[in-house]
């Protein structure tokens, strides 16, 4: 299967007959011809798929807005808004750009989903990150990663999205996996996001990290996770990461 998908085309949801389609991708090699290749972030356990950050709907308007957790974004892949914002970014290579732009086009094909569940039975990970760039795209988007979630019953997903309104909307119709912990993500540094959408995240700059806040322990150990699995864990209401 190649990848022919043009960038504006709406994700539909994945609604084919999933034990016929995981067929298909009896190996990881069949897995990546729909949906490219996931990542391995190295300060993190398990694998992560991300998409361009230049394609953040809510992130896209924060990067502008001093004072936002966007406006330093560590995955901007826009050099000349890095150039004016005197930032730097890893991101904004031409291999992880085309990396990044393949997975946004991966997520538009018919079988992402099945593919995705493939791939993910078959690298056997425990922790799974969606989005460690990008971020939501739609609705359908969201319930087709709940697809693979539910597909994939072994593995505990995190997915940090600042997309509220999308996340409101798909809690209407959808039920939430067990093994799928969506965090809301806030907007602005010492800021909590709304506690009507459950479990967040916030990035503490300038206050002590408040009461009742989980403090991500990442910075003392060299910027990884350890043995830590907070992210995941749906019992950790609000996780507080440093501001760095």
């Amino acid at each position: 299967m190649q990848l022919n998908v043009l960038n504006n085309k709406t994700i539909e949801e994945y609604n084919g007959d999933l034990a016929l389609d995981l067929v298909k991708f009896k190996t990881i090699k069949n897995a990546k011809e729909v949906i490219y290749n996931a990542s391995k972030p190295s300060k993190m356990p398990g694998d992560a798929y991300g998409i361009p950050a230049s394609r953040c709907k809510t992130g896209g308007k924060l990067r502008h807005v001093e004072g936002s957790v966007c406006f330093g974004c560590y995955a901007a892949d826009d050099w000349e808004w890095l150039g004016q914002t005197k930032r730097y970014s890893n991101y904004a290579w031409k291999n992880v750009k085309h990396a990044n732009e393949q997975r946004f086009e991966a997520i538009h094909h018919p079988m992402w989903v099945p593919a995705m569940i493939g791939y993910i039975l078959k690298r056997k990970v425990d922790e799974f990150r969606w989005h460690d760039t990008g971020d939501l795209q739609s609705v359908e988007h969201l319930e087709n990663i709940a697809k693979v979630c539910r597909g994939t019953p072994e593995t505990k997903h995190w997915l940090p999205s600042r997309e509220y309104s999308t996340i409101k909307k798909w809690r209407e119709s959808y039920e939430e996996p067990d093994n799928l912990c969506i965090r809301a993500s806030a907007h602005m540094h010492d800021k909590q996001a709304p506690k009507s959408l459950g479990q967040s995240s916030m990035v503490v700059k300038d206050e002590p990290m408040p009461d009742g806040v989980f403090e991500c322990e990442a910075y003392k150990r060299n910027s990884e996770c350890g043995p830590c699995r907070a992210c995941w864990d749906k019992s950790i209401l609000i996780i507080g990461y440093p501001y760095h």
